[in-house]
């Protein structure tokens, strides 16, 4: 029970008036009897499919029809963009991925010119025919391969131009095809000069040979010198992605519980 006060006023006069409450809360009867059908029918079902390998929520109640949502929190959301932002990365990843092999190879064969240059230069000097000489290199590899373990794309492309003219592709088809399957216009020139060497013999061969193995020095230590800025540069995206994993621990917690 509560005890209510009034002062009543009129000019110089005044009264008081006495009173006796009781205040209960607010009941929301129909809110509550719906809540109490729907936990009924939920239970009836249950227990009606309790063997069931699927349980089937009611459609229909007191003859309306029952719709189910599942509730999101902020939570999901933010678990749910995540997910599609790694999918997303991966999917990148995955391109830079194929690129940066395709550079790594081409890089690596073109370290490997100048000394697979030298090489011919020296062996067809002392006598030897361009097979002859292309057949001494792809053993010398395999044997290096065999205790080393290690490849050389341009070797491995060598190796199998030698097996395709041991099949009994031509010679210069055979140089043409090593050509295409390097692609670099370095060794499309090389195998232009062995084509060349086939058909108009060895006069001058030397010579090209020798200032092709010298230019491809100077161009290998301008190589070595620009990879190694770009070593040295790559490192700062390692650097900013973990500064960028730090603040992501720090900041999305704090947001989070100001979510809550």
């Amino acid at each position: 029970m509560v005890k209510i006060t009034a002062i009543l006023k009129y000019f110089d006069f005044s009264g008081e008036y006495t009173c006796f409450a009781r205040i209960l809360p607010v009941l929301n009867k129909g809110k509550e009897e719906v809540f109490q059908t729907i936990q009924k029918e939920i239970e009836k079902k249950e227990k009606e499919e309790k063997y069931e390998r699927i349980f089937r929520l009611p459609e229909e109640i007191g003859g309306k029809k029952i719709i189910w949502s599942e509730k999101f929190s902020t939570y999901s959301y933010f678990f749910m963009g995540i997910t599609v932002l790694v999918c997303i990365l991966i999917s990148i990843n995955k391109d830079k991925s194929l690129e940066k092999k395709l550079e790594e190879r081409k890089n690596q064969m073109l370290l490997d010119y100048p000394e697979v240059i030298t090489k011919f230069s020296l062996l067809l000097g002392a006598g030897m025919t361009l097979r002859m000489v292309w057949k001494k290199i792809v053993g010398d590899y395999e044997k290096r391969e065999n205790r080393k373990g290690e490849k050389r794309y341009v070797y491995e492309e060598m190796k199998l131009t030698y097996y395709e003219m041991q099949s009994g592709v031509p010679e210069i088809e055979a140089y043409k095809r090593f050509g295409k399957r390097c692609g670099i216009p370095r060794y499309l020139k090389f195998t232009s000069l062995l084509t060349q060497n086939i058909k108009k013999g060895t006069d001058g061969m030397l010579g090209v040979l020798e200032m092709e193995a010298k230019d491809a020095f100077e161009d290998r230590k301008d190589m070595a010198r620009k990879l190694g800025e770009e070593a040295s540069t790559k490192l700062l995206l390692p650097m900013g992605m973990m500064l960028g994993v730090v603040l992501m621990l720090i900041v999305i917690p704090a947001f989070l519980s100001f979510q809550i």
